[in-house]
C-alpha cells in the first residue's frame, strides 16, 4: 500500500517540496496529496512593485489546483483547522480529516498587527493585501505611513513613491520603525544606510526607534508619545507563525515556531517535517533566514529525505543557503535602483541590483512553469 505524503501550502517551501518530489520520480510512488486555502502560488519577492503598477497579480502567481491534479496529486481547497502530531491526522475547516504517513508543514507565516487595523490600514504580506493598499492610496491625500522598516517596509516605501510620481499625486511617504536603523534584518549596517539615504533623497521620512503602540483611523500614537497622521498606510512589522502552528504544544515550537532539526522533522515527531517561514532552523550555530529561497531549498530537502526513508538510506542533513548571519538578498527601492546585500559587510546600491532581481523574479516564474508540466 502507498504511504501517504501530506504537503500543506502551495507557497516558496510547498513548490520546494513539489520540486524535489519530481526530481526523485516519487509521483508515482507516494500518495500526494497538497492542501491550500487558495491553490494559488505567490512570488512574493515582487509584491511590494504591485503597489506602483510595475507588475500585475498574474505576472507573479499561479494557480496549481489544476497543474497539480494533472500530475496524478490530491488537492484539497480547504483552509487548516488543527494538526494532530501524535495521531498523524490534518484537520480542515470543514471537519474532514486527513490521516498520513508523512507530513511537510510549509504553512508559512502570518503578519504581526495590534489587533484589528483601520479599515485605511493594510498589511502587504500577500498579493490581495497588497492590492488593497494600492486601492488605499489610490483614494489617499496627503501622509502614506509605512509601519516597519524590514525588507518589505523600504520596498513598499519606494513603490509608493514611484506611484507618487506615476499618478501625479502629492503623496508624502514616512516610515515608522521601533529599532534604531532601517532594515535591520539584512544584518548590514551598510547596506540599511544606503538604503535610508536613497529613500531620504527620494523625499521619504524616517523616525526610528519608535514602535507604534496604538493605531485608529487616519491617526498613529508611538512610543514616547509622538504621533502621526496619516490618510493610508502599510503594516509591515514583522511576522507571526500561523494558526495551526501556534495552536500546537509548546515541546514542538521554538521561540514560538515550529522546532526542526537539520533533517527538517519536527522535534519528537514521526513522519512530520516543515518548513519555510514556520519553523525555527538552527544548524551548527547558524540560523536560517526567512527568505523565499531558503523555503524552497528546505523543501527539497523534505523531499529528498522521504525518498532516503523509503529507500532505506541515511537521511542528508539540509544545508542553510540563506542564513541570518550572512544575509543575501536583492532589495529594490524604486527608481529603478535596488540594494545587493552580500554577507554583513558588502552592500552595492544601483541600478544592476534591480536588473538581477527582475532576472531571478523572471527566471523563477519560467521554471515554475516548466515543473508543473513535470
Amino acid at each position: 500500500m502507498e504511504k501517504h505524503l501530506v504537503v500543506l501550502g502551495t507557497g516558496f517551501a510547498g513548490v520546494g517540496v513539489l520540486r524535489g518530489l519530481c526530481k526523485h520520480g516519487m509521483l508515482d510512488k507516494l500518495e500526494v496529496t497538497f492542501v491550500s486555502k487558495s491553490g494559488i502560488f505567490e512570488y512574493l519577492p515582487a509584491a511590494p512593485e504591485l503597489v506602483s503598477g510595475k507588475v500585475k497579480p498574474e505576472q507573479i502567481s499561479r494557480d496549481l489546483r489544476g497543474p497539480l491534479r494533472s500530475l496524478g496529486i490530491n488537492f484539497v481547497r480547504a483552509k487548516v483547522s488543527r494538526i494532530s502530531l501524535d495521531s498523524k491526522e490534518v484537520v480542515l475547516d470543514g471537519g474532514e480529516t486527513l490521516n498520513y504517513d508523512y507530513l511537510a508543514i510549509c504553512l508559512g507565516a502570518e503578519p504581526w498587527t495590534l489587533g484589528q487595523l483601520p479599515s485605511n490600514v493594510s498589511t502587504t504580506y500577500r498579493i490581495g493585501d497588497t492590492m488593497k493598499f494600492r486601492e488605499l492610496i489610490g483614494k489617499a491625500s496627503g501622509t502614506i505611513m509605512i509601519v516597519g522598516a524590514g525588507l518589505t517596509g523600504v520596498e513598499v516605501a519606494g513603490e509608493v513613491v514611484d506611484f507618487s510620481l506615476d499618478s501625479g499625486r502629492d503623496l508624502d511617504v514616512i516610515i515608522v520603525e521601533k529599532l534604531q536603523r532601517p532594515a535591520p534584518c539584512m544584518n548590514n549596517r551598510s547596506a540599511g544606510e544606503k538604503a535610508r539615504s536613497f529613500l531620504e533623497k527620494r523625499g521619504v521620512k524616517f523616525v526610528l526607534g519608535h514602535g507604534v503602540e496604538k493605531i485608529e483611523e487616519g491617526l498613529a500614537k508611538l512610543e514616547g508619545g509622538q504621533e502621526v497622521e496619516f490618510s493610508a498606510a502599510a503594516w509591515t512589522a514583522g511576522v507571526v507563525p500561523p494558526g495551526p502552528v501556534k495552536s500546537l504544544s509548546g515541546k514542538y515550537r521554538r521561540a514560538r515556531f515550529l522546532a526542526v532539526d537539520s533533517f527538517l522533522r519536527v522535534v519528537g515527531t514521526e513522519g512530520a517535517y516543515a518548513a519555510g517561514d514556520c519553523v525555527h532552523l538552527e544548524i551548527g550555530g547558524k540560523w536560517a533566514a526567512k527568505m523565499a529561497e531558503e523555503a524552497m531549498f528546505q523543501g527539497e530537502t523534505i523531499a529528498e529525505n522521504i525518498w532516503r526513508e523509503l529507500n532505506g538510506r541515511d537521511l542528508r542533513p539540509h544545508k542553510i543557503r540563506f542564513s541570518q548571519d550572512f544575509p543575501r538578498c536583492l532589495v529594490s527601492l524604486g527608481g529603478g535602483v535596488a540594494v545587493l546585500t552580500y554577507g554583513p559587510r558588502f552592500s552595492y546600491l544601483g541600478r544592476f541590483p534591480y536588473w538581477l532581481k527582475k532576472r531571478i523574479e523572471r527566471k523563477f516564474m519560467r521554471e515554475l512553469d516548466e515543473l508543473l508540466l513535470c
